[in-house]
């Protein structure tokens, strides 16, 4: 017998609907999440191109390569107008004629024909956009000749990238912005670019493309659960398991996956703190909270599990047991849902989820050593 035989829950990046992803396990429906995101949004298909899905879509994504993930994210605004055309007229100036703008130039990441050539004729030239901000990301698709740099400059400093000659996405965060630019400043090397899908957001990384044309555009978070569950999930005894390909953290608030009684009373789940970026083991007993505290930053592969047997709790990632806790009560009602966030739909999980398990009995050591290790 496996462990996903021990399973009560089991969602991976699977089959889905709007509104829905559905559960491995059980197969029944039961366990199917609900998914409500009221905007539409991007992914990365199966053929690795940007796409648009519709409105409350889980977005299957293959960024990361063959194998897909859930992609989680919160809400975000591109501020940047016209983000695919670079024209006159759309906000976007060069360093006169010696950097020559040419539309619809080749396949961009999308799949069609709507990159832009940039030609810059010599070193010292700029391609640009004003604009005022604070706190925020800029990102660009760029393609070009493996090798050879481009400067990106954002606020009051640049940076220096390295083109693979495939497209690639470059992003930089600064504190204040005034003026977003491609350049051939710092000795960069390339002369001859394409470019697609500009974004500047606040944040301190990059979220999913968002396009625009005349005005920003807001893309709402997506927010996953399921309710109703009481059934699934061990009450006194049961191990939590998370596998994700990293948590996004904007350094505001922390990022959770719990499940409880549909409040803050009782709750058990991991805690991205969003002020050390470290994963700790939360459970949260008729209002009183407990914690295990890992020293593991998590921004890459990760798998995480939170096993309780009464009232003794641990917490497992890849593949090591980092502590146990003793508390002196149990759960005052019982855990009926699982959230991407806390029990009132709060500090919501951002990043790329590989699977969720849920088990109504508590995994030994062993299993659990060898369920989150990489």
């Amino acid at each position: 017998m496996s462990l996903l035989d021990k399973a009560s829950l089991v969602v991976t990046p699977n089959a889905y609907k709007a509104s829905k992803l559905y559960s491995v396990v059980p197969s029944d429906g039961a366990g199917d999440m609900t998914v409500v995101r009221a905007t539409t949004a991007t992914r990365v298909n199966s053929l690795g191109l940007i796409e648009s899905v519709a409105v409350n879509v889980p977005r299957i994504d293959y960024t990361n390569g063959s194998c897909p993930s859930l992609l989680v994210e919160p809400q975000r605004t591109n501020l940047l107008t016209y983000s695919n055309s670079f024209i006159s007229g759309t906000g976007w100036s060069t360093a006169g004629s010696t950097v020559t703008i040419t539309p619809n130039f080749g396949i961009s990441p999308d799949g069609t024909q709507n990159s832009t050539r940039v030609q810059f004729s010599t070193s010292a030239l700029n391609f640009f956009k004003t604009i005022i901000s604070s706190n925020a990301t800029a990102s660009f698709y760029i393609k070009g000749i493996a090798g050879q740099t481009i400067n990106f400059y954002i606020g009051s400093t640049d940076q220096l990238f390295t083109l693979n000659g495939e497209w690639q996405r470059v992003q930089k965060t600064a504190v204040s912005v005034s003026l977003i630019s491609i350049s051939t400043f710092n000795s960069a090397t390339a002369r001859d670019i394409q470019i697609y899908g500009a974004q500047l957001e606040a944040g301190s990384y990059a979220t999913s493309y968002i396009p625009t044309v005349a005005s920003s555009v807001t893309r709402n978070a997506d927010l996953i659960s399921k309710t109703g569950i009481s059934s699934l999930i061990g009450q006194t005894d049961g191990t939590l398991f998370f596998d994700t390909k990293g948590f996004l953290n904007d350094f505001t608030n922390n990022k959770f996956i719990t499940y409880n009684d549909s409040s803050t009373n009782n709750q058990i789940g991991f805690n991205y703190t969003a002020t050390t970026g470290n994963i700790i083991g939360y459970f949260r007993v008729n209002s009183v909270t407990n914690t295990i505290i890992s020293t593991i930053n998590q921004n890459t592969n990760s798998k995480i599990i939170l096993r309780y047997i009464g009232n003794v709790y641990t917490l497992f990632i890849n593949g090591t047991l980092i502590n146990n806790l003793t508390i002196l009560s149990g759960f005052s009602s019982p855990l009926t849902t699982l959230k991407l966030s806390q029990g009132n739909d709060s500090n919501f999980f951002n990043g790329n989820i590989n699977s969720i398990q849920v088990y109504k009995t508590a995994l030994t050591d062993t299993e659990c050593i060898s369920l989150t290790t990489l």
